[in-house]
C-alpha cells in the first residue's frame, strides 16, 4: 500500500466521487488504479506490512512516465548557532 503521507511532492485533496486525489500546487491527478512505479520504503515483519513510495506515474494511453519530485528537508536550510539552535535574523541576513 502507498500511504498518502509518503507522497511528498505536493499536498493532495481527495475527491470521493471519482476516487482520485488532486495535487494542490501541481494539479497532478492520481486516480485509484493508475499504473505507477514504486519502491519499498518500509517493511514490518511483526505486523506483516510493506509500505511503498511512488517513484513515477505512467500514462496508460501514451506510456509517458512522470517522475515524482522528492521534497527537501527544511532543516538543512535553517541557520543554527554552535549549540544547534536557530539563530536570530539580523538586518544583514534579511
Amino acid at each position: 500500500m502507498v500511504a498518502v503521507r509518503n507522497i511528498k511532492d505536493d499536498f493532495y485533496h481527495f475527491v470521493i466521487e471519482n476516487y482520485r486525489m488532486i495535487g494542490l500546487k501541481s494539479r497532478r491527478i492520481l486516480t485509484l488504479g493508475d499504473p505507477v512505479k514504486i519502491k519499498v520504503s518500509r517493511v514490518d515483519l511483526r505486523q506483516k506490512q510493506i509500505d511503498f513510495e511512488i517513484i513515477s506515474t505512467i500514462n496508460f494511453e501514451s506510456g509517458e512516465e512522470k517522475l515524482f519530485a522528492q521534497k527537501q528537508h527544511l532543516k538543512s536550510r535553517v541557520k543554527t548557532n554552535e549549540r544547534g539552535r536557530r539563530r536570530k535574523k539580523t538586518n544583514k541576513e534579511v
